[in-house]
């Protein structure tokens, strides 16, 4: 891009910063059931769609019971609901994970031997 262009087009972007735009600009449509990045301005974009079930259950009530009951310190109790983005996150890259485990090996051998230390290939990976 040309300096005349960069130029022109930050001077196009500032002059919309203080003024009412009739039509804003959707990048895609509420109903699109798709999240996407936008690495220049470093944003994650979710659609109106992805926010609804069963994508997204704001009641979400066995995963808060769950890590309500868990006292991860001297009977100390997490608060299920305050942190179900975090739980939600965890559990899905735990389950990621133990796919793409399991995906190893299907196509490779030895998965369920004892390995040194005692113990099998599931055993180590629900441990790390």
């Amino acid at each position: 891009m040309s300096k005349t262009n960069a130029g022109t087009s930050w001077s196009n972007q500032r002059l919309k910063l203080n003024r009412r735009s009739p039509d804003p600009v959707w990048y895609q449509s509420p109903q699109t059931v798709d999240a996407s990045f936008g690495p220049q301005i470093n944003a994650i974009e979710l659609p109106a769609a992805l926010l609804q079930p069963p994508f997204f259950d704001p009641c979400a009530d066995p995963l808060i019971d769950q890590y309500d009951a868990f006292p991860p310190v001297g009977g100390i109790h997490v608060n299920g609901r305050q942190t179900l983005g975090e739980n939600t996150g965890d559990l899905t890259g735990a389950s990621v994970a133990r796919r793409d485990y399991d995906l190893h090996w299907g196509d490779h051998t030895n998965g369920g031997a004892t390995v040194p230390g005692g113990n099998t290939g599931d055993q180590r990976f629900l441990l790390s």
